[in-house]
């Protein structure tokens, strides 16, 4: 495949994602028409809330319709219309500093549509810098809203959000210049390929099957996680400083940590040849079996696999707050674990994989409480995952967590997702550590 083709399947893959979120918006057919300033400032608002959130794509030509969405593309005059250097023009007399976007175009199931790129501010947030009526006010500084809206800042968290981005932006742009200055012209071992940290995790899962303790049961609603650095260096880490790493990690929010390493148990946490490792299995909490396996290798790879509880107790359901609770578990983790380990501006993926999720329903509670509609998955294997930077991963845990869960909800078929309440299930739990 080459690189034109391999843009045109990424744009179709972000065109398809199907829900909104801070850094997505979907738009119906329009054009950037001169005689129309009042659409061109909608956008510019969205544009400028964007840009001070987490950045993010703008689809044009995907209209919201009770249901879900409809993909009824834009006509071919109005794509010619679109154009980044006349969009950056019309944008930048509203935005102090100027922010510059990129305009794509991709054509999918014979229809056109354009993706605005929009890029995250890099230290200064963009101030509105002219009104216009009943869109734009000036002097104004525009967010996304946790709804996934567009409004300006109403609350002294949204501000210190915003703060708190600009000063991290700046720091791993000072980081970068350092580490640059010290490195020089001199190479490193790292690799960003994908294939080594692919063969570790493929490891995993035959050591798991080796070692799984109920080999006769038929269990397949697995959760599988995976924490994958940027770049693959074989022996990063010293196991010591992994060991120490993991146990001060390790936080309690609902009577199981996510990383076991009970210390009165020390045989649960061993060292292995390049990493440590935990195989945990229980059948006395909760009333039902707990299986627990997960291994972090010399080179920053996290992997776990684990059989919810519920697979037991309720065998052809997913619970929602308990699969709500495991993303925001998993994102807390995630950021305690590689914050001594890795610098802030490193890319970090969290890849989620649920199995045996064709035929099962979402439930809301541990009794099997339906609700309102039937929320069932007709998918095999769910795998959603998010790459940020350590830094973003921090600063985004209850948003990113969310995120992550509503397309979980999407592939259960449950439209339009209850972000509201996935993020109090995980608010909350974050909120009572043990």
């Amino acid at each position: 495949m080459d690189a034109a083709t391999d843009n045109q399947e990424n744009l179709r893959r972000i065109l398809r994602k199907g829900y909104e979120t801070k850094d997505f918006d979907y738009k119906g057919p329009v054009q950037w028409d001169a005689s129309d300033k009042k659409d061109r400032c909608e956008l510019v608002k969205d544009i400028l809330a964007m840009a001070n959130t987490l950045g993010g794509h703008i689809v044009i030509g995907v209209s919201e319709v009770p249901n879900g969405w409809n993909w009824e593309g834009v006509s071919d005059a109005q794509s010619k219309t679109f154009d980044s250097t006349k969009i950056n023009a019309f944008v930048q007399t509203y935005s102090d500093p100027p922010i510059n976007t990129r305009v794509h175009k991709v054509q999918d199931a014979g229809k056109n549509y354009v993706i605005i790129e929009v890029p995250r501010f890099p230290d200064t947030p963009h101030i509105c810098q002219k009104a216009f009526p009943d869109v734009l006010a000036d002097r104004a500084l525009y967010v996304r809203t946790d709804n996934n809206e567009s409004a300006p800042v109403r609350s002294s968290a949204d501000f210190r959000i915003i703060i708190g981005r600009a000063v991290q932006n700046k720091s791993d742009e000072l980081l970068q210049s350092i580490r640059s200055v010290i490195k020089g012209s001199v190479g490193t071992s790292a690799t960003t390929s994908p294939d080594e940290f692919g063969k570790q995790i493929a490891g995993c899962r035959e050591i798991f099957v080796k070692r799984n303790p109920l080999p006769n049961e038929e269990f397949h609603f697995f959760l599988e996680t995976a924490f994958i650095p940027a770049n693959f260096v074989a022996r990063r880490f010293d196991v010591s400083r992994l060991r120490k790493t993991l146990i001060d990690a390790s936080v309690d929010f609902i009577g199981k940590p996510f990383l076991f390493t009970d210390m009165n148990q020390p045989n649960l946490l061993n060292v292995f040849e390049d990493g440590l490792e935990s195989l945990w299995y229980t059948d006395d909490l909760f009333g039902g079996k707990v299986l627990d396996f997960w291994r972090l290798y010399q080179s920053g790879l996290f992997y776990k696999k684990e059989l919810p509880w519920q697979a037991l107790q309720q065998p052809n359901v997913a619970i929602y707050p308990d699969v709500a609770q495991y993303f925001g578990i998993a994102v807390d983790c995630l950021a305690r674990l590689y914050e001594p380990l890795l610098d802030p501006i490193e890319a970090i993926t969290f890849r989620a994989t649920m199995t045996g999720t064709k035929g099962r329903r979402m439930v809301n509670g541990s009794q099997g409480l339906p609700f309102f509609a039937d929320y069932t998955s007709q998918i095999p294997m769910i795998q959603v995952e998010q790459t940020h930077s350590l830094a973003e991963w921090k600063a985004g845990i209850l948003d990113f967590a969310a995120e992550m869960m509503i397309e979980i909800q999407t592939r259960f078929n449950w439209i339009p997702q209850n972000d509201s309440g996935t993020k109090g299930i995980i608010s909350r739990t974050l909120s009572r550590t043990r």
